[in-house]
């Protein structure tokens, strides 16, 4: 869905990176949270009907988007941070 098109429909492209990204981090908070409240204030958990599968498979989802996102994430990362090497055209 991310275009190479330039002028308008280049924000709307940024726009659904940060959608995506954001629901990203949600979902792994929202997660994260959960297993916390699992092993560490049993009575305070939302989800008291799951198992530890289920829990084993929060985990697995979470690093599966941290990952993801990493992955996503690097190549922009070093493009905007990284020195780049000055070319001089000699005449």
């Amino acid at each position: 869905m991310i275009s190479d098109k330039e002028g308008l429909e280049k924000p709307i492209d940024y726009f659904q990176y940060i959608l995506t990204y954001g629901s990203i981090g949600t979902s792994i908070q929202t997660l994260s949270k959960e297993v916390f409240l699992k092993y560490n204030f049993p009575e305070k958990q939302v989800c008291m009907y799951l198992n530890n599968f289920d829990y084993s498979t929060f985990v697995i989802v979470i690093f599966v988007l941290l990952f993801y996102s990493y992955g996503k994430i690097k190549p922009v990362i070093q493009e905007t941070f990284v020195n780049k090497e000055k070319i001089r055209l000699d005449d």
